[in-house]
């Protein structure tokens, strides 16, 4: 099986949003709950220096663990907006190194 990285890229609302509370739920629930997938194999969450932009990539043992959290992500858009995050860019890559 090759593996796969699953690569977000999401825009950030800074204004009228708790961005504590935010980074919290980052850390405390999504972080740790993408790390319990199976198929997990590594993660990095990044944000940039003003805080309006975050690129993840995930990378997974193969396709259908990565497809698995394409879907959660899906499902989740409405309560990710209400925090204001919002899908920029989604997508499937082949890890080749």
């Amino acid at each position: 099986m090759d593996r796969c990285a699953v690569q977000a890229v999401w825009t950030m609302a800074i204004a009228d949003i708790d961005v504590e509370a935010r980074d919290r739920e980052l850390q405390e629930r999504i972080a740790p709950g993408v790390r319990a997938l199976p198929g997990f194999v590594h993660g990095v969450w990044a944000r940039s220096a003003d805080g309006t932009r975050s690129h993840n990539t995930i990378v997974f043992e193969d396709r259908h663990a990565a497809e698995a959290l394409i879907s959660q992500i899906e499902t989740n858009k409405p309560y990710s907006a209400a925090a204001g995050v919002h899908l920029h860019s989604l997508e499937i890559m082949d890890v080749v190194a």
